[in-house]
């Protein structure tokens, strides 16, 4: 068994201040990395009961300590001096400073929104309707069929772009989604605003009508790892490596492609030294290099290719799907897969773990565990303000003004899991800001780049055109393009892997415990 790194975007890293008083900054894989340390999640980092049912039976089997917690947002509208507190009740008084007349009215048609989509979107399909048609109330011309010729292909994708267009320019001139519900979706994602228009209305909508449901009087009711998504990852590779002698477990092998031997009908594994992280330059003296570049740019790692000697007659690509399509390059009946990936958008997130409370709000009752800045998405960063009356996020003063439609940032804010003076946060920063580091929040710890799917609706019909191929050639795919049915999270993730386990060891009762309703199916 072969693994490049185990966890993906269940990263978490721990902060602590060594004996001249520098960052040092190391991936969690265990709790015993916690001591005397801050700690942050970079990617993914909560979850809660109802949703993650699989997710939750696993940790349970690894023995992983879940904790409860609130979930709360904080929203600040652009030029707000108060941001929006959901629940409105905090430490036992009410933070309604933010609840101005404009952002109530606001308040109260997100509410309206999110009921129409739960009453409209449950039958949909995740290929369905976009945010903005959902949003307008009116449905685009149909995306071409696959055995459209070249031009007529084209006139219909561009006909539904012109249409997506005008739902954007329609959509910023209403005030509540210029500068509210729309940056508020953004925000979870780090994108743009012509990007969440694109996602299918069902997924985009369906992170807060189901998985962060925030009511207004009793806020969220979420779930967390004790010491991060890395512990929960380190508990999975520490499984792996308890097994029997005959099994060999080989972990952050860098993995850069598979070879298949038509004779033999077995795989072999190339590997190279992994690339440096990028942007680590940007992230200042002691910040880690933690984590590698496996993303949809990756550079070429320094160090030969390495064949490996094992045989295999199956594998299990668990990568994004740009990575996956790379690993199968040079395997011809892969040709189908291949074509079928190359359809999945990527979009790039840029994490920051810092200690910046500047990026949050100033009184400690209006913080959140979900912190969202509303700015200009056009900012003057070619001729930004002073650093010290800008923003970290958009690179705009306080009275600058803005031309085009807003976008909002996030920020989460765990104060239980800080070291004693030493606060870190984690936000997701505007991209523009990478070729403008002075802006950049400080101090800064690590840097992180990482690459999501675009949920769009081309996403959501690859699933149906991978399962032709799954299995075929002792060949399995997992992960969220592998999944597709439903919200784009980490149950679903796991789904996609626990799938391909099926399909290898169907009596599997470990299998059986995590997944009661799948290994039914294969009895």
């Amino acid at each position: 068994m072969a693994l490049q790194m185990l966890g993906g975007h269940a990263m978490s890293v721990a902060v602590s201040r060594g004996a001249d008083g520098a960052p040092q900054v190391k991936r969690v894989r265990t709790p015993s990395d916690l001591a005397g340390a801050s700690h942050a999640d970079v990617g993914a980092t909560f979850f809660n009961a109802p949703a993650y049912p699989a997710f939750n039976r696993l940790l349970s089997k690894l023995g992983v300590q879940v904790n409860d917690m609130l979930g709360s947002v904080s929203i600040t509208p652009f030029g707000a001096k108060h941001p929006l507190c959901i629940p409105f009740s905090r430490h036992g008084k009410l933070s309604v400073a933010g609840l101005t007349p404009r952002v109530g009215v606001w308040g109260l048609r997100l509410q309206q929104v999110l009921t129409r989509a739960e009453k409209e979107l449950k039958g949909e399909t995740f290929d369905g309707p976009t945010l903005a048609e959902f949003l307008v109330r009116q449905r685009f011309d149909p995306y071409p069929e696959p055995s459209a010729a070249p031009p007529a292909a084209e006139t219909a994708h561009r006909r539904r772009a012109e249409q997506l267009a005008a739902a954007g320019r329609r959509l910023a001139k209403s005030s509540f989604h210029d500068q509210f519900l729309l940056p508020l979706i953004e925000s979870f994602w780090g994108a743009l605003r012509s990007d969440v228009l694109g996602y299918s209305a069902r997924n985009a909508l369906g992170y807060m009508t189901g998985s962060f449901k925030a009511s207004p009087l009793k806020g969220a009711a979420m779930r967390e790892i004790e010491g991060g998504l890395g512990v929960y990852a380190g508990a999975v590779e520490s499984k792996l490596a308890a097994t029997p002698d005959s099994v060999r477990v080989r972990t952050h092998c860098a993995v850069s492609r598979l070879r298949h031997d038509p004779l033999a009908r077995t795989y072999t594994v190339e590997s190279r030294a992994p690339a440096p992280a990028p942007f680590a330059h940007l992230a200042g003296a002691g910040a880690a290099a933690v984590g590698g570049g496996y993303g949809p740019e990756p550079g070429q790692g320094p160090g030969d290719v390495v064949v490996h000697p094992e045989a295999f007659d199956a594998v299990v690509v668990a990568t994004n799907g740009w990575w996956a399509k790379q690993v199968l390059a040079d395997v011809p009946h892969a040709a189908p897969v291949r074509e079928v990936l190359g359809t999945i958008t990527y979009l790039p997130g840029h994490i920051a773990i810092h200690g910046d409370m500047s990026v949050i709000p100033a009184k400690e009752s209006a913080r959140s565990v979900v912190n969202i800045t509303v700015v200009p998405e056009a900012t003057p960063l070619d001729d930004p303000p002073a650093p010290s009356s800008g923003c970290c996020t958009c690179g705009a003063g306080p009275g600058a003004p803005f031309r085009g439609t807003m976008r909002g940032f996030f920020t989460a804010y765990k104060p239980w899991h800080f070291a004693p003076g030493l606060p870190v946060l984690k936000t997701w920063l505007n991209p523009a800001l990478l070729r403008r580091p002075e802006l950049l929040p400080q101090p800064m710890y690590l840097l992180q780049e990482f690459y999501h799917p675009q949920p769009n609706v081309a996403y959501y019909k690859v699933p149906a055109l991978l399962e032709h191929h799954q299995g075929a050639h002792g060949l399995h795919l997992a992960g969220l393009h592998a999944g597709g049915s439903a919200v784009d999270d980490h149950e679903t993730a796991l789904l996609t892997g626990l799938r391909a386990a099926r399909r290898l060891a169907p009596q599997s009762a470990f299998l059986a415990e995590i997944w009661p309703e799948g290994a039914r199916g294969a009895a």
